[in-house]
């Protein structure tokens, strides 16, 4: 969420009756970005949040606040957004160990029905490179990706995602759900 640099604080109510806070991670040109990230081990610590509506408040310096809702579901329906489960297993590079560029990422097939796409992130967490790519769940690998040497870290996920869509406010909302596994690499000049 982006806002003016008038926004104490911002948190939200989940379904489940739960408030949680949501961190400004960056500023920039007087716009702050915030951002509530979660991961857990298991779908049933996702209890405490649930499908259905959020409501999200935002506290001004001062004394203002202002609310607005937002549907966590598949856009324009009452339908709950189903829930990858199946880990992403990545097969190659293999986790740990030391490859050469240009690398063809490998990964066990999506066979999950709830996913609609496959996304793999990376970082080299020496350069601070960064990229991101997105694939149809038929896909199991990306081929020739030239990277910089150095240490990388991988995320591969099964998603359910779908694009932006306006609640009542004119607000643009974005909802997902992944099923993640993490791991890591290095790309070493030869």
């Amino acid at each position: 969420m982006h806002t003016d640099t008038s926004v104490d604080s911002v948190e939200f109510l989940t379904p489940a009756g739960y408030t949680f806070p949501i961190s400004s991670s960056t500023e920039s040109g007087g716009t702050l970005y915030w951002e509530y990230y979660v991961g857990y081990q298991d779908v049933g610590s996702l209890a405490d949040y649930g499908d259905g509506t959020y409501t999200i408040t935002v506290f001004y310096e001062g004394d203002g606040q202002d609310q607005t809702t937002a549907w966590f579901g598949i856009p324009r329906s009452n339908d709950y957004m189903p829930q990858p489960t199946q880990e992403p297993v990545l097969v190659f590079p293999v986790n740990g160990y030391t490859t050469t560029s240009p690398v063809t990422f490998e990964w066990e097939p999506c066979i999950d029905t709830s996913a609609n796409l496959i996304v793999l992130n990376l970082e080299n967490t020496t350069t601070d490179e960064r990229t991101t790519k997105w694939f149809r769940p038929s896909k199991s690998e990306w081929k020739n990706a030239r990277l910089s040497t150095g240490l990388w870290e991988a995320d591969l996920s099964f998603g359910q995602r779908y694009n932006p869509s306006m609640n009542n406010d004119g607000i643009s909302v974005r909802v997902s759900k992944y099923s993640e596994s993490d791991y890591w690499f290095v790309v070493d000049s030869d």
